[in-house]
């Protein structure tokens, strides 16, 4: 899950309205694509937001402008694909499903063909409910799930023709003493298996509702009570049975059973190790997480007992200190994706760094 506009909204990582089955709507194609040569093109990253990877290829938002593709062996630019500036199109957030990009842009999701960046469609339709929050997207079997922070709403759309399955609408109500400004909720969304998970802040507390991606029926609702994440940021991660979820404050992550809600784990450590979890995904039986702190690390820890495998920061620090020109060096972790043995990770200030995942040795940063 991934980090939203403005540190404000949703930090980045799914439940009934039914609305009749029908193709999608196609509008005039908002991308064009243009190739650049190499990674020293000037400001090729500008407020980098979302990555996606897949095989040799990652693709990386920069917020509101456009969509560069990388090649993961070399770090070179393939190509830029350049949103039309007609106020409308603000590329947010992106995933790759079956060969397709699909990327959420203000109040609209875009699907592109991954091997070239043409446009396939885009959809709009106010039928689908997206919002100018909508993100992240995320897929199960054929189907595409999109949460809608700000009409608290989950789509569903059928991913081969775009086509409307159904609108989930939450009913949860942000917390009284936060404006929309600060915060919304639902906040974050993970898909495992059958199962679409959403966390998000009520006006009695904390919750992870737990959606079926079959019917869109609630499965059950997770509650955090007076538990180890009753203050989370709601940033999570699903796989199998398990959910992580951040916990109270800095230093702590909260591993729980999918399946009754329990608590298997609280997994606690001192900044850099775990400091303000801004991204977390799983990739088999590893779990990698990045912070945002006054240093900024990016840390992998074992899915399957919590253990910390190794925190990658020093290079990271010294990177972040120059490139920002502050002497706090401190760090803006929007998302992370892994591919090829590497894991990529997106600083918002301006470049995508790579390391290599088997022995978290630092590789390049890319600006």
């Amino acid at each position: 899950m991934t980090m939203k506009r403005k540190f404000q909204v949703r930090w980045l990582i799914a439940i009934a309205l039914f609305g009749s089955v029908a193709m999608a709507p196609v509008v005039a194609s908002p991308f064009s694509s243009e190739v650049s040569a190499s990674t020293k093109a000037p400001d090729i990253f500008q407020e980098p937001w979302a990555i996606a990877s897949h095989g040799s290829h990652l693709w990386v938002v920069n917020f509101s402008k456009n969509i560069v593709e990388l090649d993961a062996d070399t770090g070179s630019v393939i190509r830029v694909i350049t949103a039309k500036a007609d106020g409308h199109l603000e590329p947010s957030s992106i995933s790759y499903n079956a060969g397709h990009l699909w990327v959420i842009s203000s109040a609209s999701v875009a699907e592109l063909n991954a091997s070239d960046g043409a446009l396939i469609r885009v959809i709009r339709a106010k039928s689908y409910d997206f919002d100018f929050d909508s993100g992240p997207i995320d897929f199960s079997g054929q189907d595409a799930w999109v949460l809608n922070a700000h009409n608290e709403s989950v789509t569903e759309l059928d991913a081969s023709s775009g086509a409307l399955i159904r609108v989930v609408h939450l009913h949860i109500k942000a917390r009284s003493n936060l404006t929309p400004e600060m915060f919304y909720s639902p906040l974050d969304m993970a898909i495992s298996g059958s199962r679409v998970l959403v966390s998000d802040l009520t006006v009695t507390g904390n919750q992870i509702i737990e959606l079926n991606t079959l019917s869109g029926s609630v499965i059950r609702v997770i509650k955090a009570g007076n538990g180890p994440w009753r203050n989370t940021t709601g940033i999570l991660a699903a796989d199998g049975d398990h959910v992580w979820i951040t916990g109270d404050g800095f230093g702590q992550l909260v591993d729980l059973d999918s399946r009754n809600g329990s608590v298997i784990r609280v997994i606690k450590h001192k900044v850099p190790v775990i400091g303000y979890v801004t991204a977390m995904i799983v990739d088999g039986s590893h779990l990698w997480i990045t912070n945002e702190d006054n240093t900024g690390s990016v840390t992998e820890l074992n899915a399957n007992t919590g253990s910390v495998i190794r925190a990658m920061k020093d290079t990271y620090y010294r990177l972040t200190k120059a490139q920002m020109g502050h002497s706090h060096g401190g760090a803006a972790l929007t998302a992370v994706a892994t591919t090829r043995s590497r894991v990529w990770v997106v600083n918002q200030f301006g470049s995508v760094m790579e390391w290599n995942s088997s022995n978290g040795s630092f590789i390049r940063n890319i600006k």
